[in-house]
């Protein structure tokens, strides 16, 4: 059963299959291109404790799933747009913008400088499938949104980071574990009750700023496709027949990816299979406490006073006796 087909219909979503593994950057394991095959049929995991769980329900209910596709998106981003003719390009820059509301650093996920104008893209990345009863076009489109103009008031940050000032100094008087903990959920409601939005940052600063959404196949949404032309090279833009530099990716590139934007695609569809299938081994083959006690001889081993390894010990000691 296809869990989502309008996640399987976005941009570049089955690009992986057309992959050539020219080079390393392009190469993958027979276990994850096999997991990218499982994945678009909507198939179980296939091993670890969640053997029979649905992939797509995996990475609705894991966070590290998000995480390392977020980071092996963007860091397949920042290499595209480096060999696009950017003048420069940094992952997360931390000096580039400033809220004008809040005075807090806007830190996007990456920022690039193009003929004397400076962009900066946030990605962000969504399962096919949610509890939520809106479509992924619809939750990728509010996503955008809210990156371009935050969320929450000003007066609301401000009530929460006196509330947070209030539970840290009662903390640090008493260190009490329970105002230690307080404190800490304090400031992540502070941080949580107002985002002024990264576009008025960049406007501030006279810059451009792109949000850029992707499903859990890599596939492009509209927003995506839109930073396409700030990271493509300029010589994708050049006619068959017309003179001009065009896009070199070296021993790496193949037949298949001689513009720079199948390329990039191919790149991002890559990081992103092997970052889905770093994620779900992570994820399924986590350690499952038992209800056997720990070993006093060896506290890390869980199964050493299990009634399985008692009987193997009495074997054991039985076969030594003469």
């Amino acid at each position: 059963m296809l869990p989502a087909r309008s996640a399987l219909r976005l941009k570049f979503s089955n690009i992986i299959f057309d992959v050539i593994p020219s080079s390393h950057q392009f190469v993958l394991s027979s276990v994850a291109f096999s997991f990218a095959i499982r994945h678009r049929l909507g198939l179980n995991v296939g091993f670890g404790h969640d053997f029979n769980r649905t992939i797509t329900d995996l990475f609705a209910k894991s966070k590290v799933f998000d995480l390392l596709l977020h980071n092996a998106i963007r860091d397949a981003l920042v290499i595209a747009a480096s060999l696009g003719g950017a003048d420069f390009v940094c992952p997360e820059p931390n000096q580039l913008w400033i809220d004008p509301a809040t005075r807090a650093v806007v830190v996007p996920d990456l920022a690039g400088r193009r003929e004397g104008k400076t962009y900066g893209i946030d990605v962000h990345a969504h399962s096919a499938t949610s509890t939520s009863a809106h479509s992924l076009t619809d939750r990728i489109a509010y996503a955008d949104t809210i990156k371009r103009n935050g969320k929450g008031t000003v007066e609301a940050y401000h009530r929460a980071q006196a509330a947070c000032e209030a539970a840290e100094a009662a903390a640090r008087a008493d260190n009490h574990p329970q105002l230690v903990a307080r404190a800490r959920a304090m400031r992540r409601a502070c941080n949580q009750a107002h985002h002024g939005g990264y576009e008025i940052a960049a406007a501030a600063a006279g810059d451009t700023f792109l949000p850029a959404g992707f499903s859990e196949y890599a596939g492009y949404s509209d927003s995506a496709r839109k930073t396409l032309k700030y990271i493509m090279h300029p010589g994708d833009s050049l006619a068959r027949d017309e003179p001009g530099e065009r896009f070199d990716g070296g021993v790496a590139a193949s037949w298949a990816t001689r513009s720079h934007r199948m390329f990039t695609a191919h790149s991002v569809a890559v990081s992103a299979t092997r970052a889905v299938y770093r994620a779900a081994s992570r994820e399924t083959r986590r350690t499952k406490t038992p209800s056997s006690p720990p070993s006093a001889k060896y506290p890390h081993k869980y199964s050493a006073h299990s009634t399985r390894s008692a009987t193997l010990r009495t074997a054991r000691m039985s076969d030594r006796v003469v």
